[in-house]
């Protein structure tokens, strides 16, 4: 009786496990059809089956279903001709590089972004980050299917077969100063992600063109994308013009979304001031340091003095001292053996000066002890870029309705062995030529030379301010794109520019989202992996939208 018992359990315990086993598989492959979203071959017939799949899962008309595959049967009419809405079909695409190519996308920025060139940027001697940018995207465009050409190390090609005329993009490797192009925090941090720059813009569309030739997405145009190799300067464009046909449309990928309306103009201004090696030696201050990049306002500066010569318990009786005058800046006190004090600017508070640079050539001017009474350059900055930043005092202030008013912005100062010197940003509106604030920046810096007995050396570049027409065919379309992809309706942007001012048909399309520039400094620029996948998107969708005839 027992031994029958002990069979019975003994059969009963293995349809248990059997049946455990059976439901353990049954589930992993229910999970597989609920959270998979691999696309598991190239086909027409798996990319259509994934996209019913994906659209019966939204409850969507199921006749769309058709109209995929009219268009994926014949793409070369365009996705109108199959009865797709631009709004059908820029799901369809986001659907498929959300589920493809996310984590490629993510994976690929992150090693562009690694890619040092601020150090280029102060010598452009090294080119050692320019070989390894230029091998980044011969990889990631051949692994993509595209055709890349390098003329002379100043500007790669990377281009979309098609037919003509082509689309043109342009887009750069240049970043400024000692800005941090990769910038991750932790997962809870506010701000994390990577620096919003043209680099990231260049590695997004590159994407965007990779993912058209896949989906078999054949453009009437052929798209040509031109990277700017030169860093400092645009130094390659006259090459590149004199050997290679500019496409008719350019899309500039360094500027904002939707779609930019105008641009500043602007002027580069290099002030220098030699000193003799001897009397710079007699200064407490050792080196400075900002954050701030092209068009970005420094929020952090730090005054790096030497030790030997001011101890930290005068610094401290110092820094209070100062800090009761101006209450929209906090100053800190380094706590390691080098002696210095970090500026930050509290740009959110009215009234404020936002630049954390002014405040620090504030505080050198309030205790010129610290330096020769022959350094000048700081007593200059003061009296007509701290508290002249409307530009009155060098004669350029202007107003205009579309494009606000001139800013002057102190970028950088640097001290070295024997110099000292300091780069500023002048964004100015229409009503004055770029000729002529050039010659007046000039003649400021003369007259404070023969007022204060100084010798300032001043180097200065400009270019005018340009408008687009916002009811030009490329302009409606990119405005549509931004839309269509988002679903957020924006104005045009007013931004800064520099290939729009040299390319013909040349326009400025992302990459910063609307939400990143309203924050002037240096940590709203820094975009998160949902919205680096997006930019993907937009790009796709406008590239679509501009080859229809």
């Amino acid at each position: 009786m027992s031994s029958a018992l002990s069979k019975r359990n003994i059969y009963k315990a293995f349809v248990e496990i059997v049946w455990v086993i059976l439901l353990f598989f049954i589930s992993i492959r229910f999970s597989n059809l609920l959270y998979s979203q691999e696309i598991p071959t190239h086909s027409k017939e798996a990319f259509y089956n994934y996209i019913s799949n994906r659209f019966q899962e939204k409850g969507l008309d199921s006749n769309i279903h058709k109209k995929v595959w009219n268009y994926l049967s014949n793409p070369n009419k365009g996705y109108r001709a199959a009865g797709l809405s631009p709004s059908e079909f820029s799901m369809i695409v986001r659907d498929y590089i959300e589920s493809k190519y996310n984590r490629e996308i993510i994976g690929n920025v992150g090693e562009v972004m690694g890619i040092d060139t601020t150090e280029v940027y102060q010598n452009e001697d090294k080119s050692d980050a320019v070989v390894s940018y230029v091998q980044h995207i011969e990889k990631v465009s051949k692994n993509l299917g595209l055709d890349v050409t390098n003329i002379n190390n100043k500007f790669l090609i990377v281009s979309l077969d098609g037919e003509q005329p082509p689309l043109g993009l342009v887009g750069r490797i240049r970043i400024s100063g000692n800005y941090i192009e990769q910038k991750r925090h932790s997962a809870s941090e506010k701000n994390a992600g990577f620096l919003c720059s043209s680099k990231l813009a260049t590695e997004t569309a590159l994407f965007a063109m990779g993912i058209l030739k896949e989906l078999n997405l054949k453009p009437v145009s052929r798209i040509i994308l031109m990277v700017d190799l030169s860093l400092y300067k645009a130094i390659g464009l006259d090459e590149l013009f004199n050997s290679y046909e500019i496409p008719p449309v350019n899309l500039v990928l360094d500027s904002v979304f939707p779609v930019s309306a105008a641009e500043y103009g602007y002027a580069t201004v290099r002030l220098n001031q030699n000193v003799k090696e001897d009397i710079l030696k007699k200064s407490s201050v050792r080196r400075i340091e900002a954050n701030g990049g092209d068009f970005l306002i420094p929020d952090t500066a730090i005054l790096y003095f030497d030790s030997e010569k001011l101890d930290r318990n005068t610094l401290a009786d110092r820094i209070s001292k100062f800090s009761t005058k101006y209450d929209n800046v906090e100053l800190y006190l380094s706590e390691d053996k080098e002696s210095s004090i970090r500026f930050k600017s509290l740009s959110g508070k009215k009234g404020s000066i936002p630049n954390a640079l002014d405040y620090l050539v504030l505080f050198l001017t309030e205790n010129r002890d610290l330096y020769p009474e022959s350094i000048r350059l700081f007593e200059y900055l003061r009296r007509n870029i701290v508290f002249n930043p409307s530009g009155k005092s060098l004669g350029i202030n202007k107003n205009h309705p579309l494009l606000n008013h001139t800013e002057v912005i102190l970028k950088s100062i640097s001290v070295n062995g024997s110099s000292i010197s300091a780069e500023l940003y002048v964004r100015f509106p229409y009503g004055i030529d770029s000729a002529t604030l050039v010659e007046r920046i000039k003649s400021n810096v003369s007259s404070f030379n023969k007022k204060e007995s100084t010798d300032l050396e001043v180097y200065v570049s400009a270019l005018n301010p340009i408008t687009i027409d916002m009811n030009s065919d490329v302009a409606v379309k990119l405005k549509r794109a931004y839309e269509l992809t988002t679903g957020n309706l924006q104005k045009p942007a007013i931004y800064d520019g520099y290939y729009t001012k040299f390319f013909p048909n040349a326009v400025g399309f992302g990459p910063a989202l609307p939400e990143y520039v309203k924050n002037p400094n240096a940590d709203g620029f820094l975009m998160g992996e949902t919205d680096i996948v997006k930019l993907v998107n937009i790009y796709i969708t406008a590239f679509i939208l501009l080859m229809e005839r």
